[in-house]
């Protein structure tokens, strides 16, 4: 005798077909994640490549990345050279004056020290009792807000001011010598101490020192070609400079320097 082996239930139709699904939606589950990994690392990759070709420090001469020093030169096209490093730009990068500025936390380092603001106020102007009362409290004032914000420009500006207005040349000079210091791209500081070495300091060389850098930060200034003219003319006693610094003044801002052209006339 033999046994014929036990069969075993036949799986049902539904339930095939939901085990072909599951089997499915697995395998389709799978590549989605795979064609998602990949898509992530083709994008990852542009933006890599993209941003490196953008903003990349190409090194030269053993200078590494991000190091640079007071040397800076031009490379042709839309790169510029600092100390051996290629900086690569957008457009043309000609004409393109690098200069290396020292920051600590975030400010710059400024080589001028900071005027003592708890100074006594000495008036020794010719001023009224009112007039005196205002400029003392003015320099109060904005001594006390320098106190909490040194970096702020019109801050000294009107100090310095205030200062000279008193008598207090030396002050003044401190005021502006500083922000000039903070803001060496402005061209009012720079005015106001060309004016101040020439009239009430007595150093030619100083005044005429800042009157150039306050031309060079603002040449649409005509007041400054003014002062300057001025400084040349009365002060200097120099004709030809006097000349030479109204016909720049006017090549610069031909259509707006018709003061300086009138100016011009009277040394004919």
């Amino acid at each position: 005798m033999y046994f014929l082996p036990p069969q075993l239930p036949r799986p049902s139709r539904r339930r095939l077909d939901g085990l072909a699904f599951d089997f499915l939606f697995v395998k389709i589950s799978n590549m989605k994640k795979t064609f998602f990994i990949i898509f992530v690392l083709l994008v990852c990759g542009g933006l890599g490549f993209y941003f490196y070709k953008k903003l990349s420090l190409v090194t030269q001469n053993g200078v590494t990345s991000g190091q640079s020093n007071s040397s800076s030169s031009q490379a042709p096209g839309n790169t510029v050279n600092i100390g051996g490093v290629t900086i690569q730009g957008e457009g043309d990068m000609k004409g393109v004056k690098i200069e290396p500025v020292e920051i600590a936390k975030g400010k710059l380092v400024v080589n001028v020290p900071l005027p003592d603001l708890n100074k006594e106020i000495k008036i020794t102007a010719d001023m009224n009792e009112d007039a005196k009362r205002i400029a003392t409290a003015k320099i109060q004032d904005l001594s006390s807000q320098l106190k909490k914000d040194s970096d702020n420009l019109e801050n000294w500006l009107v100090l310095g001011v205030y200062r000279k207005m008193i008598g207090d040349y030396e002050g003044a000079r401190e005021d502006w010598e500083y922000a000039s210091a903070i803001r060496p791209q402005n061209s009012t500081s720079f005015n106001n101490l060309g004016e101040l070495y020439a009239y009430y300091l007595k150093d030619n060389a100083k005044a005429e020192k800042n009157y150039k850098k306050a031309i060079v930060n603002d040449p649409s200034a005509i007041y400054i070609y003014r002062n300057f003219f001025d400084f040349y003319r009365y002060i200097a006693k120099d004709t030809a400079k006097a000349r030479a610094i109204l016909e720049q003044g006017i090549a610069a801002n031909p259509t707006t320097s018709s003061d300086l052209k009138n100016l011009l006339e009277t040394l004919k």
